[in-house]
């Protein structure tokens, strides 16, 4: 029961995870969050498993489940990878379109002021 529940729990880890990779690769980057709160909770699910179940236990169940395991850290760390990339590359043209608009603000004719006010100074001889 235990070790089922915990492979059924990692294998929608480790089917997240190949989710966000195909994300991220597509440039959809609206669900990444939703993505990343989903697996949170499957995380924080098998460290209640665990809890329940002992440690002992817990460290066998692991050792069955290894293959699965590395799967998904190697998967995870490939994603991680490409976030990071896309993060640096979305930084780079964000940096990019403050500077050209910095460069046109400084570039372009300033308005002159129209609040003006007229001065009508007369000379009178005494």
């Amino acid at each position: 029961m235990y070790i089922d529940k915990k492979k059924e729990l990692l294998t929608c880890f480790f089917q997240l995870t190949c989710e966000m990779e195909a994300m991220l690769e597509k440039e959809e980057y609206e669900q990444l969050d939703e993505k990343l709160n989903e697996r949170q909770r499957i995380i924080e699910a098998v460290n209640e498993l665990d809890r329940q179940i002992g440690t002992e236990q817990a460290r066998q169940a692991t050792v069955h489940m290894e293959s699965l395991l590395r799967m998904a850290a190697k998967k995870e760390s490939e994603v991680y990878s490409k976030m990071v990339h896309h993060k640096n590359k979305l930084g780079e043209e964000l940096q990019k379109i403050n500077r050209s608009k910095r460069l046109n603000q400084s570039y372009q004719d300033t308005p002159y002021n129209t609040d003006g006010y007229f001065i009508d100074r007369t000379i009178r001889s005494r």
